[in-house]
């Protein structure tokens, strides 16, 4: 597992994970969309391989690109039910805590996965649209009092 900025991915590193977005969210969901949005140069890349495979990529949107908040996006597994699509969420929402200081992260997810996201702390915050032309909802996480607390020892 590793998390990369823009100018540290290899050029192996950056095709494989424009290779696994366009392979899974234009060709297998069938979803004619702009996929390359410039803003990759400015995230953070999560990449997950299983030996010489890109088996899991996310990325970490920092605060005012996309959303007022941090964000994640373009979360993507080459496999499925092989817990990949934890780990590399799970890591992405450890660099967005950690290398960009979020107490509150946004995503846009498919309607489809939203009790996916739940299982982090996620939860709804509007109702469905369509983006890219599938069914969305915008889902929030907020730090606990706890963390944004800097006297607490929690």
């Amino acid at each position: 597992m590793m998390v990369k900025s823009f100018d540290e991915l290899t050029k192996k590193e950056l095709y494989d994970a424009l290779f696994l977005r366009a392979k899974v969210f234009v060709v297998e969901q069938e979803c004619a969309y702009l996929d390359l949005d410039y803003l990759d140069q400015k995230c953070l890349h999560c990449l997950l391989y299983d030996k010489d495979e890109l088996v899991a990529y996310a990325r970490v949107i920092p605060a005012g690109l996309q959303h007022e908040d941090v964000g994640i996006g373009r979360v993507v597994t080459s496999r499925q039910g092989q817990g990949y699509g934890y780990r590399i969420f799970a890591e992405a929402m450890k660099a967005a805590k950690e290398k960009l200081g979020a107490r509150r992260i946004e995503i846009a997810s498919q309607a489809y996965i939203q009790n996916f996201y739940r299982q982090f702390g996620f939860r709804a915050a509007s109702e469905e649209y369509i983006l890219e032309f599938r069914p969305h909802l915008t889902m929030i996480w907020e730090a606990p009092e706890s963390e944004n607390d800097p006297t607490s020892n929690s």
